[in-house]
Formats: C-alpha cells, structure tokens, sequence
C-alpha cells in the first residue's frame, strides 16, 4: 500500500504539530477575509439602495436633475460624528 494520503484529513493528520498549526492559522485567516469581504459588500448593496430610494423620493417631489446632484453630493455625518463632545 502507499503511504501518500487520499483525503485532506489525512494530509493534515500526516503533517507535524507545527504545520498543522500553520494549516489552522491559515484556514482562519482565510475565513475572516472572506467574511470581512461579504461584510463589505453587503453594506455597500444597502448603501446603494439607500441612495436609489433617496433619488426616487427626489424625483417624485419633482426635483431637477442638478438638485438631486446637489442633494446627493452633500457632506454626510463620518460616523461616531452624532454623539455629543465631552468637555
């Protein structure tokens, strides 16, 4: 019989402590980037919802175009930037 591993678990199980660890630590790092990845695009979707509802809304008030630009292109609040300052 050969001694090569078929699965992934094998691999992993025929790899010393240290690799194995490495394996781990990469797999994580991996999934948090991934995640992170999916976070941003999702808010970035809502975002863009956010802002089509505005413009509709815009529009049916009978706005112009470059009123709905002025309006769209206004400072926005950074966020924390709503809480009162402590003196």
């Amino acid at each position: 019989m050969s001694s090569v591993p078929t699965s992934f678990w094998e691999w992993v199980l025929a790899l010393d402590k240290e690799a194995q660890i490495g394996v781990m630590v990469f797999g994580v790092v991996a999934l948090l980037l991934m995640t992170i990845i999916i976070c941003i695009t999702i808010c970035s979707v809502h975002k863009n919802r956010l802002d089509d509802a505005l413009k509709r809304e815009l529009l049916e008030r009978g706005m112009s175009a470059d009123e709905i630009a002025t309006v769209m292109s206004a400072a926005r609040p950074k966020c924390g930037s709503h809480r009162p300052r402590q003196v």
